[in-house]
């Protein structure tokens, strides 16, 4: 997903204004500013999804009948919905800021630096 690490951008603090690419953005979501910790519970709730990913993906995939993995999925995108609000974020401020950080490198690697300081290790 995210693979950059840098701290020294200068983003880290204060909020993260966004760039004139994500104007479409902003005015399907009303937000083109986020906080630090707006960011860091972004960057939290990528880490918690994909870890629901990877354990949902086995499980659908070892399902014998697709009835099962239908409704696997079903309750698989639920978690990983509660995963992004047990960080504090909206579903639309997630997509939000996932939509900058997908425009934007610089914002792209302050969130990676806060993956790596929540993982305590390099993705």
């Amino acid at each position: 997903m995210i693979v950059a690490s840098v701290l020294g951008s200068g983003l880290a603090a204060g909020p993260f204004v966004a760039t004139p690419d994500a104007s479409a953005l902003a005015q399907n979501t009303g937000q083109t500013q986020f906080s630090e910790s707006q960011l860091r519970s972004y960057a939290a709730a990528t880490l918690r999804r994909e870890r629901l990913e990877r354990r949902w993906t086995e499980r659908i995939e070892a399902a014998g009948l697709e009835s099962q993995r239908v409704a696997m999925r079903r309750f698989a995108r639920e978690e990983m919905r509660q995963a992004v609000r047990r960080e504090g974020l909206s579903l639309r401020e997630f997509r939000a800021i996932a939509e900058l950080v997908s425009r934007n490198p610089a914002l792209a690697d302050v969130v990676e630096t806060y993956r790596v300081d929540l993982t305590g290790q390099a993705e």
